[in-house]
C-alpha cells in the first residue's frame, strides 16, 4: 500500500524529466541549428570574400593594363609634340665686302659654313656672280636704303620689283629675304611688306633697339613673313654669345651680319671683322653638340620645312597608334568583363 502511495510522484517525476530531456534536446537541436548557420553563414563570407578579392584584383589588373596603354600614348604624343626647330644662327655678307672672298668665304668653308649674299637693291652684281654663289651653296637676299623722300621711296620699289622679278629668270634660287637699312624698318613695312608677299619673300630682317634682347616675330598678315634680328658680327664675341643662348633657349632664329646698323652697305673700305674665328669657332663647336643650326636663309628655310614634314609623319603615327590603343582597350575590357 505504502508503493501505491509513491507511485503518482514517481509519475510526474518521469514526466518531469521527459520534459526536461525534451526541451534540453529542442535547446540542443536549436544550438546545432544556430551553429550550423554560422558555419554556414561563415563559409559563405569567406566565399564572398575570396570572390570581392578576386574581382578587385581582376579591376586592378585592368587598371594596371589600361594605364600602361594610356602612358604609351601619352609618351607617342609628347614625342609629337616635342619635334620643335632648334635655333638658327644665319650668316650673312654684304657683297660689298671687299673680304668676303678672300677671306670670310675660305674661314666659313673651313667649318663646313655657308651663308647669304646681301646685294643692293639696285642690282649691281651681275647674273654669273649670283649664280656663282648659289652653286657654292650660298643663296641671296637683297637690301638697301628706302629713303624718305617720296621719289627715293618711288625709285626704290620699282628697283625692288625689277630686280626681284629679274631674279626669277636666273639658274637658281629666288631671294628670301630682305634686310632693312639701319632704323628704316618701322616706316619700311608698309611699303615693301605688299611686295614681299607679291614675290613670296619669307624673311624681314631688322637692327633691333636692344641688342641684349632677342627679337623674333612672324607676320600672319603678310603670308607669315618672318621678321627677324640682325646683330653686327662687329659688335664682338661677348654680344654674340648673349644672343645666341637666348636663341638656343628659344628655338628661334637670328641673323649675324658684317654690317651695323649705323653703316649698313657702306662698308667696302673698313677692315675686316675683328674676331671673326673666333665666333665662327663658337658656332661650329655649338652646332657639333646639336644645340644650334647654322647657314643661310634658305638652308634655315629648308630646315624649317623638314621639321614640319616630321612633325607632320608623327602625327600620322600618334593617330594611327592611337587608334591602336582604342583596339587594345576593347580587348582589354572585353577579356574582363
Amino acid at each position: 500500500m505504502a508503493y501505491c502511495r509513491y507511485l503518482p510522484v514517481a509519475f510526474h517525476i518521469g514526466a518531469n524529466m521527459r520534459r526536461n530531456i525534451g526541451k534540453n534536446l529542442a535547446v540542443f537541436f536549436l544550438l546545432l541549428l544556430c551553429f550550423f548557420l554560422v558555419l554556414t553563414g561563415y563559409f559563405i563570407d569567406r566565399k564572398e570574400q575570396k570572390e570581392l578579392v578576386l574581382l578587385q584584383e581582376k579591376y586592378e589588373r585592368q587598371d594596371k593594363e589600361l594605364g600602361e596603354l594610356q602612358e604609351q600614348l601619352s609618351q607617342k604624343r609628347r614625342s609629337w609634340h616635342d619635334i620643335k626647330p632648334k635655333g638658327f644662327v644665319i650668316l650673312a655678307f654684304s657683297e660689298e665686302n671687299q673680304h668676303l672672298m678672300d677671306s670670310i668665304k675660305p674661314e666659313m668653308e673651313k667649318r663646313g659654313l655657308t651663308g647669304t649674299v646681301v646685294i643692293k637693291n639696285k642690282g649691281n652684281v651681275a647674273k654669273e656672280e649670283i649664280e656663282k654663289w648659289t652653286h657654292a651653296g650660298w643663296d641671296i637676299a637683297l637690301g638697301g636704303e628706302i629713303g624718305r623722300e617720296k621719289e627715293q621711296r618711288e625709285q626704290f620699289l620699282t628697283d625692288f620689283k625689277k630686280f626681284s622679278e629679274e631674279c626669277k629668270t636666273y639658274n637658281t634660287q629666288t631671294p628670301q629675304g630682305f634686310f632693312f637699312n639701319g632704323g628704316e624698318a618701322s616706316h619700311g613695312k608698309r611699303l615693301l611688306y605688299p611686295i614681299m608677299k607679291e614675290y613670296s619673300y619669307s624673311m624681314a630682317v631688322m637692327f633691333a633697339q636692344n641688342e641684349k634682347q632677342l627679337n623674333y616675330s612672324v607676320n600672319q598678315e603678310y603670308g607669315e613673313l618672318k621678321e627677324c634680328q640682325n646683330i653686327s658680327l662687329r659688335r664682338g664675341y661677348d654680344v654674340v654669345h648673349n644672343i645666341l643662348e637666348q636663341v638656343k633657349t628659344q628655338g628661334v632664329p637670328v641673323v649675324f651680319s658684317d654690317f651695323g646698323k649705323d653703316n649698313q652697305m657702306e662698308i667696302s673700305q673698313e677692315a675686316s671683322i675683328e674676331g671673326l674665328t673666333e665666333i665662327l669657332d663658337f658656332i661650329q663647336e655649338e652646332q657639333k653638340t646639336g644645340e644650334l643650326k647654322a647657314g643661310s636663309i634658305q638652308q634655315y628655310l629648308d630646315y624649317l620645312s623638314e621639321i614640319e614634314e616630321e612633325k607632320q609623319k608623327a602625327k600620322k603615327e600618334y593617330e594611327i597608334f592611337e587608334q591602336e590603343i582604342k583596339e587594345k582597350r576593347k580587348e582589354i575590357q572585353n577579356t574582363y568583363e
